[in-house]
């Protein structure tokens, strides 16, 4: 017997953006990294897809590794002297746990570039403010 909910779950795997959900919309424009709607929203997509554009504002080597980071992602364009949104975070990732994908795949990444960035909510830690995802495609732009 087929079942009458595969098209209501595949819709509700939608990868979710600032244009389609007003919930991703309202934490990408935050002031507060802190802001207790970042931590709702991030109980209640936990295991949803998110969209937006970034850039890597930081990037530590993890632990003892020369080809494994920990990236520190802001919303939006670069800059030196504001942020906005909340404070994402790829941790122990390489290059290739990126998924680059896009015209232009550079060899390496680095502080400063920005990003269009799809990837997995995963949880987020309120004592530091650090919204943690996982990478499924990284593109420059």
């Amino acid at each position: 017997e087929e079942s009458t909910n595969d098209l209501s779950e595949e819709s509700n795997q939608e990868i979710l953006s600032a244009e389609n959900n007003e919930d991703l919309a309202a934490i990408l424009a935050v002031k507060d990294p802190f802001d207790p709607i970042v931590g709702e929203f991030a109980k209640k997509y936990a295991g949803r897809t998110i969209e937006f554009d970034g850039n890597i504002a930081n990037m530590m080597q993890y632990e003892d590794y020369t080809t494994r980071y920990d990236i520190l992602i802001y919303v939006g364009d670069y800059s030196e002297t504001t942020a906005i949104g909340p404070c994402f975070k790829f941790e122990d990732v390489n290059v290739s746990d990126l998924n680059l994908v896009g015209s232009e795949i550079p060899e390496n990444i680095e502080m400063g570039q920005n990003l269009h960035i799809t990837a997995v909510v995963e949880e987020y830690t309120e004592t530091s403010g650090l919204f943690f995802l996982e990478p499924v495609s990284t593109e420059i732009r």
